[in-house]
């Protein structure tokens, strides 16, 4: 079987590669995992796909991303489609999506809710396979190793008042954000909120190892996006309180994390006083993520589905 990725997936998976040959410092990522698991457990690494492979026997195009090569991947029963949410979309693109998932060879999510969703659109159950993140990297560090502030990273659906007002009750924030018209509308809102952007692996794994707490204020939960972020934060040792949704369904269960049902200030400003009893979990939490993204468990459940083999070759 002949793992290939798309034109995009493609790109990012020739720079992780470029990464790794040269030493970069940088963590192992979702394309250089896959690129890991297609050479083991198929003797080949990822390929890009091409428009004449959907007519060629044993090629699987694995993606996540909705594209019309990948539906007509799909309806030579050879797609593994990796959904990381559906949300609210116009009918069109409903039906679009709909026909890739019911024709896709293998549906795959990660957690709870955009399993719910793919099977009201699909008609189908998907598999459950656990996102990935490099632990290793992303090393442990105590509450006595941290420093007086909060740490939000990501743009996507996060919600940039609720940060302010945080600012304003005298927490200083630090945000990570990459989006420019959110760092031009907010980077003078309060001296506690200071934006971040465009950061090194390393520089982003400080904030983690050193941040008093991290912290996922969301105004809406169209996917999974902050599942990385979270896991990252977890692995790092870091108390986390985060908006609920499907982000949060993947790790709300652990003690060092506390999920809150809304965004009213005072909710969070209450958590945000409740760290400390956050703290006193988090190496069990950072052992779970371990436990949980270990990259050989990944890789192994990836040939269990998608090849019916438990073991490399």
């Amino acid at each position: 079987m002949q793992i290939l990725f798309d034109a995009g997936s493609m790109r990012a998976l020739h720079a992780q590669r470029q990464d790794a040959a040269t030493g970069v410092d940088a963590p192992l990522r979702w394309h250089l995992l896959v690129d890991h698991f297609a050479t083991s457990y198929t003797g080949s690494p990822v390929k890009a796909h091409r428009t004449s492979d959907a007519i060629k026997p044993n090629r699987m195009l694995f993606t996540w991303h909705p594209s019309v090569d990948a539906l007509g991947q799909a309806l030579f029963g050879q797609v593994a489609y990796l959904c990381w949410g559906v949300g609210a979309m116009k009918p069109a693109r409903r039906i679009f999506l709909s026909t890739l998932l019911r024709f896709s060879k293998h549906l795959l999510v990660n957690e709870t809710t955009s399993e719910k969703e793919v099977t009201t659109l699909s008609g189908r159950r998907p598999l459950m396979v656990p996102m990935f993140i490099d632990y290793e990297y992303f090393g442990f560090k105590t509450a006595s190793e941290r420093e007086d502030f909060l740490f939000c990273n990501g743009s996507n659906g996060r919600d940039p008042k609720l940060l302010v007002k945080i600012a304003e009750a005298g927490h200083r924030v630090i945000w990570l954000c990459n989006q420019p018209e959110l760092i031009e509308s907010y980077a003078t809102s309060h001296p506690n909120l200071q934006i971040v952007t465009r950061i090194s692996y390393s520089e982003l794994r400080n904030l983690y190892q050193t941040c008093r707490a991290a912290i996922m204020p969301s105004v809406e939960d169209i996917h999974a996006a902050g599942q990385t972020t979270g896991l990252e934060a977890l692995a790092c040792g870091a108390p986390l309180i985060a908006s609920a949704g499907r982000s949060a369904t993947i790790f709300a269960d652990l003690k060092s994390v506390k999920v809150l049902s809304s965004n009213s200030v005072d909710g969070w400003l209450a958590a945000i006083h409740d760290i400390g009893q956050l703290c006193d979990h988090t190496q069990d939490a950072s052992d779970w993520v371990t436990r949980h993204c270990d990259k050989d468990r990944v890789m192994r459940i990836l040939g269990q589905v998608l090849l019916n083999r438990t073991a490399p070759l």
